[in-house]
This record gives C-alpha cells, sequence and structure tokens, in this order.
C-alpha cells in the first residue's frame, strides 16, 4: 500500500465518457471529491493523519483505486505528539472512484506506543455515503456521529485495559486470532505448530505490552499480523519460522483489522 496520498481526486471528478463506460457507472454516478471530504473535517476541527493508498495493477487504474484515511482533532493531535496521551481516537474514510463501492466513515484508535493504526468493529456504527445525490451535508452529519461514538470507543478500550488474560485465555484468544488471519478457515496443525506460535503472540515487542491484559493481548497481535514486522510470530510444524509480511492489501488490512476488533469485543 501507498502511503503517499498524491491525489484528491479533484482531477477525477469529471470523467470522460469512456472511462465511465470501462467503469460501468450511471449517468447519475457523481465521484466524491476526497478533497472536499478533507475541507468537511477540517471545517469541522480535525486534520489528516495519515493515509494508505491501495495498489493498482493496470496503470489506467492509476488514481481511482480505494484509499484509507485518517483524520484526528487537532487538540487531541497536539496532546497525542507530545506523548500527553497514549492514543488517540481517529475517525477513518474509506473511498475509491471506480465505481465499486461507496464512501465508507468508520471509528479507529491508533496507539503511540507500537503506531497501531486499529479499526473499530461491528458494535460501532459505520456510515455509508453514495456516490449518487452527494451533498456536503451528508459528510458533516456523518462526521458528527463519529465524534458521538468516540466516548463509547474510549469506554471499550478502558475495558479492555482492565480485562486481564491468564495465559489459557490468552492460547485462546491467539488461537482466535491465528483464524482470522487465515480468512476464519481452521489453523493447520499439519503445517503450523500451534504451541510455538502461541509462544511468540505472547512475548512483546516492547515494554509498554508487558502487563497481561486484553488491550495489551490485541495490540501485539494487531500489530504482528498486519504490520510487516522483523518479529516472526507464525511457526511452521518443523519449527522453523514463517517470514512476516505486511498484508498489501488494502480490503484484507481492513477486514482483518476489524475483525480482530470484533474478536477482543468478545472477550470483554
Amino acid at each position: 500500500m501507498n502511503n503517499n496520498l498524491n491525489f484528491y481526486a479533484s482531477d477525477y471528478d469529471v470523467l470522460t465518457q469512456k472511462k465511465r463506460q470501462e467503469i460501468k457507472t450511471s449517468n447519475r454516478y457523481s465521484f466524491i471529491s476526497t478533497e472536499k471530504i478533507i475541507d468537511c473535517f477540517e471545517n469541522q476541527g480535525f486534520i489528516l493523519a495519515d493515509t494508505q493508498i491501495a495498489n493498482v495493477r493496470k496503470p489506467e487504474n492509476q488514481g481511482f483505486q480505494k484509499h484509507l484515511l485518517r483524520f484526528r482533532l487537532k487538540d487531541e493531535q497536539s496532546l497525542y505528539l507530545n506523548k500527553k496521551i497514549a492514543d488517540v481516537n481517529e475517525a477513518i474514510l474509506i473511498n475509491s472512484f471506480n465505481g465499486t463501492s461507496n464512501a465508507f466513515l468508520l471509528v479507529g484508535k491508533n496507539v503511540s506506543a507500537c503506531l497501531n493504526g486499529l479499526i473499530s468493529g461491528n458494535i460501532f456504527e459505520s456510515y455509508k455515503i453514495r456516490h449518487i445525490g452527494f451533498t456536503e451535508n451528508k459528510v458533516n452529519e456523518a462526521i458528527q456521529g463519529i465524534l458521538k461514538q468516540f466516548k463509547l470507543l474510549d469506554n471499550i478500550t478502558q475495558q479492555m485495559k482492565n480485562k486481564i488474560l491468564h495465559s489459557d485465555k490468552k492460547r485462546d484468544f491467539n488461537f482466535d486470532a491465528c483464524k482470522l488471519y487465515f480468512d476464519n478457515d481452521m489453523f493447520d496443525f499439519n503445517k503450523y505448530n500451534f504451541y510455538s506460535t502461541n509462544k511468540r503472540l505472547n512475548i512483546p515487542l516492547r515494554i509498554e505490552d508487558s502487563q497481561n491484559t486484553l488491550w495489551n493481548q490485541f495490540n501485539i497481535c494487531q500489530e504482528k499480523m498486519v504490520k510487516k514486522s522483523n518479529f516472526n510470530w507464525l511457526i511452521k510444524s518443523d519449527f522453523t519460522s514463517v517470514n512476516s509480511k505486511a498484508i498489501n492489501s488494502l480490503d484484507r488490512s481492513t477486514k482483518l483489522n476489524r475483525n480482530l476488533f470484533d474478536l477482543a469485543m468478545s472477550y470483554v
């Protein structure tokens, strides 16, 4: 995934008829300019903090691919950067211009210790903004809905931090997380050694994650499974480790991120 947002769709708000036919959009389809959405967020006290852009296989699709943007309130961003708060709430926008999906707004959080970009699960309401009949008022209403969920996210986060996981529960959590990593397939005990994999997943990458809490275990698994890491956590049946690679698919990364959050919620 490309982390540089080098387009805001202002050049793609009006497509040629040929391109419109290629991506099979109707004449009612209107492109939701990411630049306009950024303006809406800035008008409500947010700043753009991070971007992810899906890679494209065909050069002609460059600029139309799915992208994910993370916004933070200016005041909270200042506290976060000055390390006065350990994590910061985020509003997450997922948008594309290829006619295959709506724009979505979700709730998320970023953890300073491991720079984990978490995405909330199904307990939180997401906001769909269709590419038909788009108005800035719809975006502003969605942003207000996201803001109202920040307190709920803080409460759930605190519950995870207060929840102690003993060794048997950490093992269960790791096993469930592995199934999500393999897209809900059963863990292949013939191919992988779960005893060694479990031990590797339990090793924190930093001292901040050393306490046996649900929050720490969730963050350890999320970081090792979603992000590129020099810490190879998946162990084969012959006790050799699998090279840990970052998940390059934006869709898969988002799905795993949200499912891991739902898994952590089930342990609360």
